[in-house]
């Protein structure tokens, strides 16, 4: 991955309206060269009882939980986050579904060049290369992370047209 710093030095702000703004710019960067009208859809999920029992053991929640115990474990701001975290978690999670279509998509490998891996392992770097663009720099994605109870973020991607090696 590259890096251009440390995002979350920068202190991610997640104010009410934040994520809406941060994303919709994102989805407006990522169809800016596509044809036709690029859409956002953004979901709240409640998981308890059943779903959120099958959620966990899809997600392998005794081992992943395990490292979050650990972060939590450390008397830092972002530690005593975790914390809290964990506590919110152990009846509920409440998963924040953002969708966009008719948009570039998370394609590219998973390290090297590609919107894949600038999205998610990137910090502080950013492959936008339009003036118009509303961000360049890769600050604004650390909001689905700070906006996270537990610093988590799941990414899935589902293109029109496969990759060249066939990846969908």
């Amino acid at each position: 991955s590259k890096s251009g710093g440390d995002m979350m030095s920068y202190g991610v702000d997640v104010k009410k309206g934040t994520l809406e703004k941060e994303d919709g710019q994102n989805t407006s960067d990522a169809g800016e060269n596509i044809p036709g009208v690029t859409e956002q859809v953004i979901s709240v999920i409640r998981l308890k009882g059943k779903p959120l029992e099958r959620f966990k053991k899809a997600m392998k929640w005794d081992d992943f939980s395990k490292h979050l115990r650990e972060v939590a474990k450390e008397q830092t701001k972002f530690g005593k986050k975790m914390k809290f975290g964990l506590e919110q978690c152990k009846n509920e999670i409440i998963l924040l579904r953002l969708e966009d279509y008719n948009a570039i998509g998370l394609t590219g490998p998973e390290s090297d060049d590609g919107n894949f891996t600038n999205l998610t392992k990137n910090e502080l770097y950013s492959l936008k290369a339009s003036g118009t663009s509303g961000g360049n720099h890769g600050l604004g994605k650390g909001v689905y992370w700070a906006s996270s109870w537990i610093n988590t973020v799941l990414f899935h991607s589902n293109l029109s047209k496969p990759e060249p090696d066939g990846h969908q």
